[in-house]
């Protein structure tokens, strides 16, 4: 959506605005991929940090992703660009936030699922 909006953007983890579009049509996947694990093994982060947004899961409180990625969505509903993953990702959120599910691994790959069908 930044490009979409002409927003100067930056690589994240060492992959360039370019290949991180790429990778969600499938086509640079393997080249995202990489560079996210090859910054990860620099080993920057300690397992014991964690995201604000896993914290206030963690205490029960109200988390900041309509400011994320509700806002992501907000955006590309402006813009004509769909986010179905933002979008399922905000829904989730909030369904955790009143108790109606458990964050796990088991809920990625059913957020996972529904967004390839």
């Amino acid at each position: 959506m930044g490009l979409a909006q002409g927003q100067a953007l930056y690589a994240i983890n060492r992959s360039t605005p370019e290949v991180l579009v790429k990778a969600t049509q499938g086509d640079a996947l393997a080249e995202a991929e990489a560079n996210f694990l090859s910054y990860v093994e620099l080993g920057t982060q300690s397992e014991h940090q964690r995201p604000s947004m896993v914290q206030d899961i963690r205490r029960q409180r109200r988390t900041e992703i309509d400011y994320m990625n509700g806002l992501i969505v907000e955006v590309g509903q402006q813009v004509g660009v769909p986010t179905p993953a933002n979008a399922a990702i905000v829904d989730a959120i909030h369904q955790i936030e009143r108790g109606q599910l458990s964050p796990s691994p088991e809920l990625i790959d059913q957020l996972d699922e529904s967004l390839q069908r």
